[in-house]
């Protein structure tokens, strides 16, 4: 019989991983329970903390004990973290949920890139890394939109019905983990534990290039996704709850189709503009978007969507090619470790502003900093050149 693709199983993985029908309500759901935003958006802070906590040694766990067993330990996890969710009735439940899931994505941060690239080099087809990853990535908004809006129905019940049935499809995807198999390229390259570590980190700290796109890359994507997250609470202050997701899932079916052809878009245009132009871009929608404040502010926020995929994907191909393979899981996630610190401050700076001022001045706080992170980004590209 014949085997599975990995990139094929990697596709309906991150479909199910991210079938969250809770993910645009939790900021919600955490301020019912915690009773302000800053306590909110600490909950969000604490999954950075396990970040922090797992980043480098799950990674450095990848590459010492494979791919396929760290998947399986990854979504056990999630099982766990979306449990806890549901069962909280106060802040303490809220936390241990948050300390798993963040957890979790660490298990998948550096690996599941790792895990492509690999099993792309072992058939010759490195070079084609950027149209594969673009495809998988697209089925995690795919999952994230498809689960926005599965979760309407249950909004009339209660938020907690909607986390209970978010676990169901993380069950199905710790089942599809056990069918991947481990990348030949990375079963011959195992080293110790400490060396993965420590050479890792010397690569990337001489390597003027990487360090420089591995710093800008964790500053922008902490302050967007901190952003993102709580982007709920400024929609509800325009929008009924069951308008909450359906902005969601239109702006993540517009990041999944430019995932998708992000490979085509980045053979045309270089990278240097596709992540320059996004962030400018994203800036002054988003802006805009929080001065109008009106039906007008979905389509400006939802705009930058159209874009993201093909930005993603051009960043993670250029660090990609800089990355070593015997320790591509573990470079990948000292720069997860960065991004969690920045998220984790990020999303307590907003939350207390949001408290302070409202959501609309605690959003454009987010936006603010993840634009100003843009000259980074243009000294890699001046040095590339």
């Amino acid at each position: 019989m014949k085997r599975l693709s990995n990139v094929k199983l990697l596709y309906w993985h991150n479909f199910l991983l991210y079938f969250r029908p809770y993910d645009p309500l939790a900021i919600l759901y955490f301020n019912e329970i915690t009773g302000n935003f800053a306590a909110a958006m600490g909950i969000f802070a604490a999954t950075q903390i396990a970040s922090v906590l797992f980043e480098i040694p799950t990674g450095v766990i990848s590459d010492r004990i494979g791919r396929k067993k760290t998947f399986i330990f990854g979504s056990a996890t999630a099982i766990l973290a979306i449990t806890a969710y549901a069962l909280a009735t106060s802040s303490f439940l809220l936390i241990i949920g948050a300390l798993l899931e963040g957890s979790a994505r660490t298990f998948f941060s550096g690996t599941r890139n790792a895990l492509i690239y690999e099993t792309l080099k072992e058939e010759g087809r490195e070079k084609e890394y950027h149209h594969d990853l673009g495809k998988a990535s697209s089925f995690v908004h795919v999952g994230l939109g498809i689960g926005a809006l599965a979760a309407i129905p249950f909004t009339d019940i209660s938020l907690r019905t909607v986390f209970f049935a978010s676990i169901f499809p993380q069950i199905v995807a710790l089942l599809l983990c056990f069918l991947l198999h481990e990348p030949k390229i990375h079963l011959q390259e195992k080293q110790k534990s400490l060396q993965i570590f420590w050479e890792a980190f010397k690569k990337i700290w001489h390597n003027k290039k990487l360090r420089t796109f591995t710093l800008a890359q964790s500053l922008a994507r902490g302050t967007d996704y901190a952003g993102f997250r709580f982007r709920g609470a400024f929609i509800e202050t325009v929008f009924p709850l069951w308008g909450l997701s359906v902005i969601t899932f239109i702006d993540h079916i517009a990041s999944s189709i430019s995932y998708w052809f992000a490979g085509k878009a980045i053979d045309k245009i270089t990278p240097k503009w596709v992540v320059m132009s996004f962030e400018a871009l994203n800036f002054v929608s988003i802006s805009l978007a929080i001065l109008l404040k009106n039906m007008v502010s979905s389509i400006l926020l939802i705009l930058p969507a159209f874009a993201y995929g093909t930005m993603m994907t051009a960043k993670e191909q250029l660090i990609q090619d800089e990355f070593t393979d015997a320790q591509r899981a573990t470079m990948g996630s000292i720069g997860q470790l960065l991004q969690a610190f920045c998220y984790m401050f990020v999303a307590l700076f907003i939350g207390f502003l949001a408290d302070l001022y409202g959501p609309a001045v605690g959003l454009f706080a987010a936006v603010a900093i993840q634009f100003a992170v843009t000259p980074l980004y243009a000294g890699f590209f001046k040095r590339e050149a």
